[in-house]
């Protein structure tokens, strides 16, 4: 089991990577002087929730 401060440590990161890699890919897009898709922001976001989630919620498996 993780304990409270890897977990805090694991979730900054998640939404720094996440919020960089958005920014990255509205740069990118910008560039090329594309339209960025209006489900862009909702995919970087629910990907990094995921992981939060899965990170402070581990169900503890016991062994048989």
């Amino acid at each position: 089991m993780l304990s409270k401060n890897r977990k805090t440590i694991a979730t900054v990161l998640i939404v720094l990577v996440s919020i960089i890699l958005f920014v990255a890919f509205m740069y990118i897009k910008a560039m090329d002087e594309k339209n960025v898709p209006g489900f862009s922001g909702i995919l970087f976001a629910f990907l990094p929730a995921l992981a939060i989630h899965a990170i402070w919620n581990r169900k503890v498996q016991k062994n048989k």
